[in-house]
């Protein structure tokens, strides 16, 4: 788990990768958009990551599907996006992305909204060096 987090955190240098820390092992809903966050929903934590696209797609995943990539040559952090939906098509560049979560997973949930805001601007911001909101 070292050796993967210290290959995850050179992509984040490199503005490949954004990785962060959920609170929970759960199956969350996540907003995309290029606006800020509705303001009747609650802010539990925020913060912002420079991600640059490519290949003309940002790829959502979860941790186990990095993991699993990591583990197995014949598998990338993007098979199962066309199942999953979590493919988003962008224009290549540099993005800033602002990622709220809106839920608290030690809490019952206070609201019918997503559990997480990405609001995706182009821009260039400073790079992560580590796994926000992480305890590992």
């Amino acid at each position: 788990m070292e050796a993967l987090f210290e290959r995850v955190e050179s992509e984040m240098r490199q503005r490949t990768v954004l990785l962060w820390g959920t609170g929970g092992e759960e199956q969350w809903r996540i907003d995309l958009s290029d606006s800020p966050v509705d303001p009747r929903l609650p802010i539990i934590r925020q913060i912002a990551g420079p991600i640059t696209v490519t290949q003309g797609e940002l790829v959502v995943v979860n941790l186990d599907t990095v993991t699993m990539a990591a583990q197995f040559a014949d598998s990338a952090v993007d098979d199962d996006k066309d199942i999953y939906g979590s493919s988003i098509e962008l224009p290549n560049g540099d993005y800033i992305c602002t990622i709220s979560q809106l839920t608290d997973p030690e809490e019952d949930r206070t609201h019918d909204g997503p559990d997480f805001h990405l609001q995706l601007i182009a821009g260039r911001t400073s790079s992560w060096f580590e796994v926000a909101w992480s305890e590992l």
